[in-house]
C-alpha cells in the first residue's frame, strides 16, 4: 500500500512509514493498494517474410570497365631521327675500323719485322680501345730513341743526390733540439722553485696562534701529513720563515716553554746558513717577555743540505746550538717544516716553521 503522507510504497501491515515516519492506521481510507493504470502495449512491427531458400541473389549493377589509354602516335619526324642515329653509328664503326688498320700498319712498320714486337702490338690492338691503342703506340715510338734513355738516367742521379742532402740536414737539428729541451727543463725547475721561495718568504713577526697546526690530537706533528705535497727542490725553501720552539723548562720539567722567532735560510750550492732572530718567549709559569728587545741578537748556524735535510750548528753564549730540519711540505696555500734543535743544556727543542 501507499503512505497517505508521502505516497511511498510500504508493506500492508506496517504501523508507520519507513520514509517519513507517519503512523499508519490499518483500514483507513486511502490505505488500500492503488493499482497502477494499465496502458496498452504498443504493437510490435511485423517483419517481412524471409525470401525462399533457393531464391536467386539480387542483381548487382556491373562495375564500370576502365577506359584504355590511347596509344602514342608517332610524332612527325621520328623516322628521320632514327635514320640519322643509324647513319652516325655506321660512320663511327667505319671510322674506328679505318683507324685500327692505320695503327696496325704503323706499328708493324716501326717494329722492324720482329716476331715478339708484332705479337705485342697485336695483343694491344685486340684488347684495348681505339683511344688507348693510339696513345700506347705513340709512347712506344718515342721511347725507342736514344736521347730518351739518357733523360731517364739523369733524373735518377739527381733524385739520389737530393735525398742524401735532405737526410743530412734533418739529422743535425734533431740533436740540437733534444739538448736544448733538456737544458730548458732543468732551468725551468730551478726557476720555479726560486719563484716559489720568493713568493712565500716573509720577515713578518710571528704570532702564537699561527702554530695551532703543529700540536695534533696525538702530540706534536713530526712529519708531513698524508694529504700534503713534499717539497723536493731545496731552492724552494730559501728565504724567511716564522718559527716556534717548544722545549722543557730548565728548572721545572713539569713546565713547557715556547718561543716564537724568525728564521732565514740561505743556500750556496749544498752549503746552508740559517739565521735565527730571537723574538718572544712564552713561558708557562710567567709573563711573556721579549728575548731581544733591541732586535740585534742574531745567531747564525752553518751547515749543509743533504737531499731535503738541513744540518747546521752555531755558537751561542752558553754553548753550541745544533739544528736539524728534515721535512718540508706544502698544503693549504702554505709551506711547512718540522725539525729538532739541540740546546746546550742537553735538552732538545721541537722546531716548527710556517709561511704563507
Amino acid at each position: 500500500m501507499l503512505c497517505p503522507k508521502c505516497g511511498m510504497q510500504i508493506k500492508d501491515d506496517d504501523v508507520f512509514c519507513a520514509y517519513c515516519g507517519e503512523t499508519i492506521t490499518q483500514g483507513a481510507p486511502g490505505n488500500a493498494p492503488v493499482q497502477p493504470p494499465q496502458y496498452a502495449a504498443p504493437a510490435e512491427p511485423v517483419p517481412p517474410p524471409p525470401p525462399p531458400y533457393n531464391a536467386p541473389p539480387p542483381e548487382v549493377p556491373p562495375y564500370p570497365q576502365p577506359v584504355p589509354y590511347p596509344a602514342r602516335q608517332p610524332a612527325p619526324g621520328d623516322g628521320k631521327k632514327g635514320g640519322l642515329i643509324a647513319i652516325i653509328i655506321a660512320l663511327s664503326v667505319l671510322l674506328a675500323a679505318a683507324l685500327g688498320i692505320m695503327i696496325f700498319l704503323l706499328a708493324k712498320k716501326n717494329g722492324g719485322g720482329s716476331s715478339s714486337d708484332s705479337a705485342s702490338d697485336n695483343a694491344v690492338v685486340t684488347t684495348a680501345s681505339d683511344e688507348q691503342t693510339a696513345t700506347t703506340t705513340k709512347k712506344r715510338t718515342t721511347v725507342t730513341t736514344e736521347p730518351e734513355t739518357e733523360e731517364e738516367t739523369e733524373p735518377d742521379t739527381e733524385a739520389e743526390t737530393t735525398t742524401t742532402t735532405t737526410t743530412t740536414t734533418t739529422t743535425v737539428p734533431e740533436t740540437t733540439t733534444k739538448v736544448t729541451t733538456l737544458k730548458q727543463a732543468a732551468l725551468s725547475d730551478d726557476a720555479a722553485a726560486q719563484a716559489e721561495a720568493s713568493f712565500y718568504s716573509t720577515r713578518d713577526l710571528p704570532t702564537a696562534d699561527e702554530f695551532d697546526w703543529c700540536a695534533g690530537q696525538f702530540g706534536l706533528i713530526k712529519e708531513a701529513p698524508g694529504y700534503a705535497e713534499r717539497i723536493t727542490n731545496p731552492l724552494a725553501i730559501t728565504g724567511g720563515w716564522k718559527a716556534m720552539l717548544i722545549y722543557e723548562n730548565a728548572s721545572n720539567p713539569d713546565y713547557i716553554d715556547r718561543e716564537i722567532d724568525n728564521f732565514e735560510i740561505f743556500l750556496e750550492g749544498n752549503r746552508v746558513t740559517v739565521a735565527i732572530d730571537w723574538y718572544l718567549a712564552l713561558p708557562a709559569y710567567s709573563e711573556i717577555y721579549y728575548i731581544d728587545e733591541s732586535d740585534t741578537i742574531i745567531t747564525q748556524l752553518h751547515g749543509a743540505v743533504t737531499g731535503m735535510s738541513i744540518d747546521a750548528t752555531g755558537s751561542i753564549a752558553n754553548g753550541t746550538l745544533t739544528l736539524r730540519i728534515d721535512d718540508f711540505w706544502r698544503a693549504d696555500g702554505k709551506q711547512y717544516a718540522v725539525g729538532t734543535m739541540y740546546i746546550p743544556n742537553g735538552k732538545t727543542a721541537y722546531v716548527a716553521l710556517v709561511r704563507k
